[in-house]
C-alpha cells in the first residue's frame, strides 16, 4: 500500500476523526474568544485565557499533522480488518481541514490587528498558530487531489499524449 492510500486509510479512522474534530473544536473556541477581540486585548485575564486556548489549538493541530506524517512514513499501523474509507468520509475530512485553514488565516489576521501579535502572552502561540496554515493548506490540496484521482489521472494522460505528439512548450516562452 502506498503512502497516499495509507494516509487516506488513517484519516478515515476514528482516531483521526477525533483529531480533526478536536482541532476544529479548539480553533472554534479561539474564534469564540476572538469574536470580542477588542475587549480581549484590553483585559489581561481574557488575554491569558486566549493564550491558553491558542496553545491548546496548537497542540491539536500538531497532533493531527503528526498523525499524517506517521502515516506517510509508514509508522502508523493499520488495522487489518478495517473497512475502506468512503468518499463521503474522506471529503468530510478534507472539508473540515479546509475550514480549519480558513479559520486560522482569519483569526490570525484579526488578532494581529488587535495587537495580540505584540503581546508577550500571545505572540509566540499566535506565531505558531499562523505557521500551521501553510502545512494544512498543502495537506488539504494533496488530499483533495487524492479524492479526485480520475481527474488527476486524466490530466497526466493528456500531458503524456501532448508530449508524444511533440506539443511541448518551452517554459521560457511563457510570460
Amino acid at each position: 500500500m502506498d503512502a497516499a492510500a495509507t494516509v487516506m486509510q488513517v484519516l478515515g479512522s476514528p482516531r483521526a476523526s477525533a483529531e480533526v474534530y478536536g482541532a476544529v473544536a479548539d480553533v472554534s473556541v479561539v474564534a469564540e474568544l476572538s469574536a470580542k477581540i477588542a475587549a480581549v486585548a484590553k483585559n489581561k485575564a481574557q488575554v491569558i485565557r486566549l493564550a491558553v486556548k491558542l496553545r491548546s489549538a496548537n497542540r491539536s493541530i500538531q497532533g493531527l499533522l503528526n498523525l499524517v506524517h506517521e502515516a506517510e512514513a509508514g509508522r502508523r499501523p493499520l488495522a487489518t480488518e478495517r473497512e475502506p474509507v468512503s468518499p463521503q468520509q474522506f471529503q468530510n475530512v478534507v472539508d473540515n481541514l479546509d475550514h480549519v485553514t480558513r479559520m486560522i488565516d482569519y483569526l490570525s489576521e484579526m488578532m494581529r490587528r488587535a495587537g495580540l501579535a505584540n503581546n508577550s502572552l500571545t505572540a509566540g502561540s499566535l506565531l505558531k498558530f499562523q505557521g500551521y496554515s501553510e502545512p494544512l493548506k498543502d495537506l488539504v490540496d494533496w488530499l483533495d487531489a487524492l479524492a479526485k484521482r480520475e481527474q488527476l489521472d486524466a490530466i497526466f494522460e493528456r500531458a503524456r499524449r501532448e508530449r508524444e505528439r511533440g506539443e511541448v512548450v518551452d517554459l521560457a516562452q511563457i510570460e
